[in-house]
């Protein structure tokens, strides 16, 4: 697992403005404020494709735990900037 803080000297808002407004609805003045950290995983596991054809999919299952993991965090911080928790699919 690794990082990268994505900063407004780096990368301006209007040049990620796709992601960071139309996909993940942050607000300029949020993104020039706080930044965004990206957080980067890789599974190593030998015997990935063996178990994906078994129906195993340890990716799928790593992105449910992530997802799982950072719900709990948002709703232990409460309502942020007047946003609420998205519920889970």
């Amino acid at each position: 697992m690794s990082r990268t803080r994505l900063e407004r000297t780096q990368y301006s808002f209007d040049s990620l403005a796709p992601l960071l407004h139309d996909v993940l609805q942050l607000s300029k003045t949020s993104y020039n404020r706080h930044g965004l950290t990206v957080l980067r995983a890789t599974v190593m596991n030998p015997f990935y494709y063996t178990a994906l054809a078994e129906g195993i999919d340890y990716l799928a299952e790593y992105v449910r735990y992530l997802h799982c993991c950072a719900r709990k965090c948002l709703a232990a911080e409460g309502p942020r900037h007047g946003a609420e928790v998205p519920s889970a699919h």
